[in-house]
């Protein structure tokens, strides 16, 4: 009889599993929080969640799990075993798919939902983000702590390596920088990537080669960080952008829901990705 109660408090089922969660077993612990549990696998990170938040394709949630009671997952097809003796099944309708839907032609342009979300973006005007990269109007850098000066002064040159072309420069100049389990300067390399995904998505084949040359620029030593990178450079969205690009897509919906959903994300992680993202539709490729 298995005993459900060891990681428990009360009951729970498989709310969603991501599509490309390895089968094997999973035991050392990279960071646990009060709503997640992030296990290494190989330089990528499996993330176990006890909430029904955002869905990811290296992801699951079952929620009401005690997370400082877990020491190991396994996973089978269609069985998440938890240390080595809880059981729960999935179904096919358990597995979460990371990919946009089949597009097809919107009546207005998706430039126009771009333009209206950067000024949105912009007017919210929260500090230690990377928004005012966006911001054509020069604002001063304000004054802060030495750290920050110069961290804002690094990422302004990173930004106009990226303006004129040099990826390299402009990479090493993002990645790593700033403060935080995933930096400020790689959220903005991975919502760039996304940016990239999407302009793929939409018919630019143009932007193919230049994402595969930033993804293997700014894949690192941070666990975290190469998941997000090797999300994003795949097409793999999380519940969160997938919900939000499709909207664009389509042309339908409230939009604005998704933005905010993303800026959510994190102390300012939202916020940089957004940053990235926006970024990749304003500058020349």
């Amino acid at each position: 009889m298995i005993e459900q109660s060891k990681v428990f408090h009360s009951s729970g089922t498989i709310s969603s599993i991501g599509k490309r969660i390895p089968c094997g077993e999973f035991k050392q612990i990279h960071s646990i929080f009060d709503r997640n549990i992030n296990f290494l696998y190989n330089d990528l990170i499996v993330s176990l969640s006890n909430i029904k938040s955002y869905e990811g394709v290296l992801r699951l949630v079952i929620p009401n799990l005690e997370l400082h009671k877990i020491k190991a997952i396994e996973h089978y097809p269609g069985k998440i075993i938890i240390n080595g003796n809880e059981i729960f099944n999935y179904i096919e309708e358990n597995i979460y798919d990371p990919f946009l839907p089949q597009m097809y032609l919107r009546s207005n342009s998706i430039s126009s939902d771009l333009t209206d979300l950067k000024a949105k973006y912009l007017a919210k005007d929260k500090q230690y983000t990377l928004a005012y990269l966006l911001n054509k109007d020069n604002v001063p850098i304000p004054e802060r702590s030495s750290y920050d000066s110069e961290f804002m002064k690094q990422m302004n040159r990173a930004f106009r390596a990226l303006k004129d072309g040099n990826y390299p420069l402009a990479v090493q100049g993002f990645k790593g920088r700033g403060y935080g389990l995933t930096p400020s300067g790689d959220d903005f390399l991975i919502g760039y990537l996304i940016g990239l995904s999407f302009r793929e998505y939409l018919g630019d084949r143009a932007v193919t080669d230049l994402k595969q040359e930033i993804y293997r620029l700014a894949l690192g030593s941070n666990p975290l960080v190469n998941t997000f990178l090797f999300e994003a450079v795949n097409g793999y969205c999380n519940s969160y952008w997938k919900s939000f690009l499709t909207k664009l897509i389509r042309g339908t919906g409230d939009v604005v829901v998704d933005f905010e959903a993303i800026l959510s994300e994190g102390e300012t992680s939202g916020y940089d990705m957004m940053a990235g993202f926006l970024t990749c539709f304003e500058i020349e490729i």
